[in-house]
Formats: C-alpha cells, structure tokens, sequence
C-alpha cells in the first residue's frame, strides 16, 4: 500500500516527524515499511511515498491513509481527531432507488441514493496530485471522488449514471442477485465476461450493471455528459467475490479490500462523505441529494475482548502496572476507537444475568444479531461471559467439555450448570466469525462435540445450561418458560438431570476492551469462541509498549529437565531405524479422510477441519500407513538420483480421532523383485527394532502393502521410565554439505566392462566422469563378475548404473547418448571389452 506522507500529514494539526521516523515507527508498532521514497509530481510539488507492507489480517481497516493515520498517532501520541462526519442536507422532492438484495449474507449491506443535476468536470489540482501521489490516475471529478473516499476509509465506492437505468415507481432500479448461467456483460475497461451462478451482479432488471465488488459494466458508467447520478456504498461478503475474481482473473483495489472483510458499518460514513465530495466537486445550484436507501437488515453487536494485568505481563514477560496498561488503554481511546473498563467479572456476569430476566426465548438464535434481545440457553451463557471479557464456546457441550470441572461442593456463584433434558427441537446455529446460517434439525442432545475440540465425546449427553446465583438459584433461557428465568435448579424440570459443573469465570479485575467496528481482526477466527481472545488484547499492548523494550531473560535453569517418556522412545527407535539404513521422512498431518478398516478406522471418527486448505486434506490423519506409501512411490522413481538400491523409510507422528491422539511410528520397504514380500519385510524390521527397545510382545499392522504400523504410545507403556536424554544416540551430523538440487528431470544408463583388476574397475568411473563432466550426479556399482577365460586369464566384470542430470535444463536423449559413445571408446582405447 503506497501511503502519501503530505496527504498523511493532513490528518494531524501539528508537523509529523520526517518520514523515516514515521516509518521507523510503523515498522516497530504495525506494518513493515518496505521503502521511503521522495518524488516530484507532475505539477512539481514533491512528496514522499511510504511503501507499507499491510498484512491480511489488518487490510479490513488499515489498507487506506486513515487507518494508517490512527497507528501513526497511536504510536507517536500526536495531536490527532477521530474520524467524525454529518450527514448531507436531503431534499424530499427526489426519491431513493428502489434496492433490492436477494442474499443478505453475500451483501450484508447495500446504500444507494440518488443525486440530481450535477456537472462531471476534470478534477481540481489538490484531488489529482493526491492520487497521482500513490499511482492513480485521474478520471473525472466524480470517479476520483469515489477513489479518493476509498483510500480514506477503506470503502470501495460506486457511481452509475442514473439515466442509463431501468426506472422503479420512485427511482432507478438496483437489484444485487445471483448471476444467471450464461448470463453476459462487457466491463468498463471493455472485457467481455459470461458469467455463472457463483457469480454475485448487479442488475436493474434489464442488463447488469456490474460485477459486484469487482468491476462496473461499460454503458452505466459516469461520463462527460453525465447529470444524475446513483451513488453506490455497499458491502459484499468475501464469499461472493473469491470465485468470480479468480474465475474471471480480475482484481481490483475494490474487490481486494472486500475480500478481507471490511466492516459494513464503513458504508454510511463512506456514503456521506462520497455524497459531501460530490457536492463540493460537482455541484451545481440545481443539484439535489436524496435519501439514502439502506438494505442492512442483520447488523452485528460490538464485539469485546479481555485480560487481565497478570495475563499480560505473564505473555509479554513485562512488569507493567495497571496504571502503564491503563495509559496505552486510554491511547486506543483517544485515537482509534476503543472502549475499555476494568471489572470485576463474577459480579458483573450476575448483575447483568439478573437484569436479562423476563427476555425472549428464541430458538435458533444468532448470538452477534439478536442479543440482547432474544437468548437461548447456551447463548445466554456465552453472552454474559462476552460481556465481561471472557471468551467460551457457543454450544452448549462445546462449554461443558471447554470449562473446568468442579463439583457440586464446589460450586460458586457464577458457574455453569449441565443437564440432559432429552428433549428434540431444532438444533441452533452457532456465532463464529462468519457462521449466520442455520443448520438441519438434529436432536439437541450433544454427545460429542461441535466445534470446540470437534467429535469430542460426552457420553451423558448436554442439551441444557445455566448460570449458579447462589442460594441454590440457576439463571437460564428455556423453550418451557418461553424467557429467560431464575429458578432453584433442585425442583427445575430442566435440571432434574444434571451433567457436570463448570467454571469459566474467575475472581480478579479484568479488563474489558470494546474493538471498533473496522478491527475485525480482533474478532476470533476460532468460530466455537464467542468473540477475540486475550492474546488478541494483550498483542494490541505489547506493540504500543514497544517489543523493543522487553528484556531478553533466560529461564530458571536450576532443576533438570524432566524426561518426556513418548519423546525418549520415539528417538530412540528413529536413531534404530536409521543404523539400518531407513530415512526419515516426515508426510502431511492432513488427508482426504479415512477408509473403513481395522487400521485406518471409521469416517465418523475422523477429524474434520473447518477451512481445509484443499479438498484432500480435509481431514486429520489417521494413519500413517497412506502418507507415507505415497512418500514411498515418490521416492521409488528417484532411488537411482539417491544413490541407493532399495527405498527403506519410516515416519514418527501423530495420528488423530475424534476420541484419542496417539504417536504412531510406521515403516516403508520398497518391493524388489517379484517373489519378494515388502510388508513382511517391513514387519520384521519394525518388530525387530521394538524388541530391541525392549517391547515384548509388539503389535505391528501392515493394512498398506509394504508399510508396517505400530501405536507406539501403547507399545512403550510397560517400558521402565527413562531418567536422562544423555544416553540416546547422537543424531547430529557433522560436517554436512548442503548444495542446491536439480529441478530437471535426470536420466539413467548402465555399462558393464570386463577389467583385468580391480583398479582398472574403479578407472572405468574416472573416465565416466571425465567425459560427462558436471552432468555425471550419481553412480552405482549393481553387479560384480568374475572369471577365468580360456585363456587361464583372470577377469572382472564391472557394471555400474550412471545417473546424468543437468542443473539449468532437461538433458535431451542424443545428448546422454553421446556421452556413452565417448565413455566406450575411451574404455576400448585401454584394451577393455564393453558387454
């Protein structure tokens, strides 16, 4: 992201340090900053261009001059206002357009107003050089309006000219819908695109007017001619635009700032202030404004985060005070937004509780959407926990398995109480960062997990919560009072079963951090929590402290290091397997999924991942017979680049179920030969090293063919504890050589001379590798003969495999053969016979 210092500079009313120090500050707090750059613009006014590398996970609010801004006066504590805007005086005599969103999730929001009778013009000198500043081009006053409030707040804008749509009762038609399949239309830059249903338009019923979030359409555009205008200010989700972009290979500054997530509170500030540039711009005496049309039907509740003064420096390795803590709380304040307090989270958890008595039972219930409003058990626990800074899951086994247990004796106020009620109803979605749909009816009973440690299994089964009071009284949101309730659990009918008892909340002042809408980032991409988590907060102090200022300090080494039983064995039995001459190898932990079988076990046990890097790899391994049969077959091609005659490898990991982890260990034997048995090979090295660890009876799986499996968790139980890591073989290699390898294909060759001895044997590599030179990357000796001819004459045949490869290009045939031609008549030329 290029950022203009002077445009920079226009948000403080004092003088910012020169730009170095800027960027020096930037670098230490936030982004890096890859280059400072001076320049002249066209009209000789010099400025200087920060080339800042903003991250993904701060481009919702940072990727324009404002957000930059905030982290500038937030680091320096410069003079520096808030963001703050009006909204534009509206005429009644002009209407909105009629807008319509089929999708609420793939457009969370859409404004769209209409201005009349405006003059599109050239813009002025202060809006050019801003742009050209950080390599746009100018277009027309109103196009660089749009730009220009974009690169200002981070919301993409859009103006159609209004006399060019299909007109509604009361004014210019927008519909933002699907794509229909098949359906066309030509860009603004003149490329032509079919589209499909993954793809998200706009329309005004007759033609599309663009790809939403991505590109206008050419024939709606503002030109020179222009007089009314639409204005567009919306959001899209990043669902809607990562098919089309990639399908259809364009990305723009718009598409690319959506597709991070950008808050949809951006669009109203981003409408008055684009609707405020107009006007300046492009305003005429008969120019009117109307109201906006604003389709933002689901608009999510602030979201909080906590720690607490121990937690922080405990993270950070600090000793910071509360008031040190409470002064870089009060920065984020003035500059950027936040809100905090400090509380004490128990008794705030009840006194809110009891104040939500008597509010509506709902069932489903989107807990970022309609709390405080509506509440069902679980979400009614999350909430109160959320209020006070304090992260739990949002399903109700998924908070049974995340708190600690206590027991009944134990229970104190604030606790959560379990139960199975055995009741069916539809089971409830959950809040997670961008979870809003609602799921099949299920029975509500869990038993196992949903999300928090997913497929976890709770055998009594927990379809019910609430929150201890004390004196024996449980707050909770139940379908039977149809609200939310307080009532002795010991005569409840909702906890005449109960579960377990669970403690989320501690004793302790807290701080509770209110992030502004823009932060999304501090919103937890873990979905099962409820909102960010205290490493969150305690990052967002670390970094205006400064890291810089933490102190190195080497842990306490006074007591010896307690030996890991798992990891002594496991290195043991790797430093076995490699004296005999196996390589480690180590295979993705992730996989398609597994088979149904003795080893690999069921698919419903398997472990899902919730954002899969690709379709293959949407599961934790079970195993780790396929990956590394796989890493086998790969390295079975390429044995001759290795040097050896049969490819022997073994991996050590962990494999996983939705009921254990466990460390398995598995070796791979290539097959050679028709008669020869890799598994049984495989099994009696891998049994054979066991045994030498000292495991009696080793239980080996060969479910792969030539690929031997053995839980090793379960084969070292009843090995004796070990006391020292000092007595396990050194693995360290010394004096290893590391060189770049080949990407090019190599090829291979056999020769086999009759020699008089075994010197002329080891000759006959010396003139192979004279005459190939660099190329010559590998040799084998695979047969020795000898014999007495009939001439009472002794001889020895050598043959050798020779391995050509070529480190900047694929060798052709012609090429390699010609080598040998060489290699032979060098060899003849010494009186030897080539076979």
């Amino acid at each position: 992201m290029k950022i203009s210092y002077n445009w920079l500079q226009s948000y403080f009313n004092g003088k910012l340090p020169p730009p170095e120090k800027v960027a020096d500050a930037l670098t230490m707090g936030s982004f890096q900053v890859e280059s400072v750059e001076k320049i002249k613009l066209a009209g000789g006014k010099e400025d200087v261009i920060l080339d800042i590398d903003i991250l993904s996970h701060r481009a919702a609010d940072a990727l324009c001059h404002g957000g930059v801004a905030k982290e500038v006066a937030l680091h320096l504590d410069v003079p520096y206002a808030l963001d703050t805007f009006s909204k534009v005086k509206v005429s009644q005599e002009i209407g909105s357009p009629e807008v319509t969103v089929l999708d609420s999730v793939l457009c969370p929001r859409y404004m769209g107003r209409s201005v009349t009778n405006i003059r599109v013009a050239t813009s002025p000198t202060w809006l050019q050089e801003r742009l050209e500043a950080i390599g746009q081009r100018s277009i027309n006053n109103v196009v660089d309006a749009a730009n220009y409030v974009m690169f200002v707040l981070n919301q993409p804008l859009h103006a159609f000219d209004a006399d060019l749509l299909a007109k509604g009762e009361s004014g210019p038609i927008i519909e933002v819908r699907p794509a229909k399949s098949g359906e066309k239309m030509k860009t603004l830059d003149n490329k032509d695109l079919e589209l499909t249903e993954d793809d998200l338009i706009l329309s005004d019923g007759e033609k599309v007017l663009g790809l939403a979030g991505i590109k206008g359409a050419a024939g709606v555009g503002v030109e020179e001619g222009t007089v009314n205008l639409v204005l567009e200010s919306a959001n899209f989700s990043p669902r809607a635009l990562r098919k089309s972009y990639r399908r259809v290979g364009i990305r723009t500054d718009a598409s690319m700032r959506f597709e991070h997530g950008i808050s949809p509170i951006l669009a109203e500030r981003a409408m008055e202030m684009f609707t405020a540039l107009i006007l300046e711009l492009a305003g005429t005496k008969e120019t009117k404004v109307g109201p906006v049309a604003d389709i933002f039907p689901m608009q999510a509740n602030p979201f909080k985060l906590g720690t607490t003064l121990s937690e922080i420096n405990e993270s950070l390795g600090t000793v910071l005070s509360s008031s040190e803590v409470e002064e870089i709380l009060n920065r984020y304040k003035k500059y950027c937004g936040f809100q905090w307090k400090k509380v004490e989270p128990i008794e705030i958890a009840l006194v809110t509780g009891k104040g939500l008595v008597g509010v509506p039972y709902k069932n489903p219930v989107r807990l970022s959407y309609d709390a405080p409003d509506y509440f069902d058990c679980s979400s009614l626990m999350a909430y109160l926990c959320a209020e006070v800074g304090v992260q739990i899951p949002r399903v109700s086994v998924d908070q049974f398995v995340f708190g600690t247990p206590v027991t009944a004796d134990e229970l104190c106020p604030g606790d959560l109480i379990f139960s199975n009620t055995g009741t069916v109803r539809q089971k409830p979605d959950y809040d997670g960062a961008v979870h809003e749909t609602f799921r099949e009816t299920v029975k509500s009973l869990y038993s196992e997990t949903v999300d928090y440690m997913k497929g976890a299994k709770v055998p009594e089964g927990v379809d019910h919560c609430g929150m201890y009071l004390g004196n024996g009284e449980v707050l909770h949101a139940a379908s039977e009072h149809g609200k939310v309730v307080i009532e002795k659990f010991t005569g409840s009918k909702q906890f005449a079963n109960i579960v377990g008892y669970r403690r989320v909340l501690s004793d302790g002042e807290r701080y509770v951090v209110t992030a502004p809408h823009e932060r999304v980032d501090l919103r937890s991409s873990r979905g099962f929590l409820t909102g960010g988590t205290s490493a969150d907060l305690v990052e967002e102090i670390g970094r205006v402290y400064g890291y810089d200022k933490i102190k190195s300090v080497m842990p306490p080494l006074g007591a010896p290091a307690q030996v890991n039983k798992l990891c002594y064995y496991a290195e043991l039995l790797s430093a076995k397997l490699l004296e005999r001459g196996c390589s480690e190898v180590m295979t993705y932990t992730f996989d398609a999924g597994p088979i149904q079988d003795s080893l690999k076990g069921d698919p419903q046990t398997a472990v899902e991942m919730r954002n899969p890097i690709a379709a293959d790899k949407a599961y934790l391994r079970t195993n780790l017979s396929d990956g590394l049969a796989t890493a086998l077959a790969r390295n079975v091609v390429n044995k001759d680049l290795l040097g050896v005659s049969q490819v022997r490898m073994f991996e050590v990991g962990h494999v996983f179920t939705t009921a254990r982890e466990w460390l398995s260990v598995a070796l791979a034997v290539e097959k050679v030969g028709k008669k020869h048995d890799a598994s049984a090979e495989a099994r009696h090295v891998l049994e054979e090293v066991l045994r030498a660890l000292g495991v009696r009876d080793p239980v080996v799986q060969t479910s792969v063919e030539g690929v031997a499996e053995t839980d090793l968790s379960l084969a070292i139980e009843d090995l004796p504890e070990p006391k020292t890591y000092a007595d396990l073989p050194r693995r360290m290699a010394r004096g290893v050589a590391y060189k770049e390898f080949s990407p090019y294909p190599f090829s291979t060759r056999d020769i086999s001379v009759w020699v008089p001895d075994e010197r002329a044997g080891a000759e006959v590599l010396s003139i192979a590798k004279v005459r190939a030179g660099v190329l010559l990357v590998a040799t084998r000796l695979f047969d020795r003969f000898e014999k007495i001819n009939e001439d009472a004459v002794r001889q020895i045949s050598f043959a050798y495999r020779l391995v050509f490869q070529a480190s900047d290009r694929t060798l052709e045939g012609e090429e390699v053969s010609a080598i040998m031609d060489d290699i032979s008549a060098d060899i003849a030329a010494k009186g030897w016979t080539v076979r």
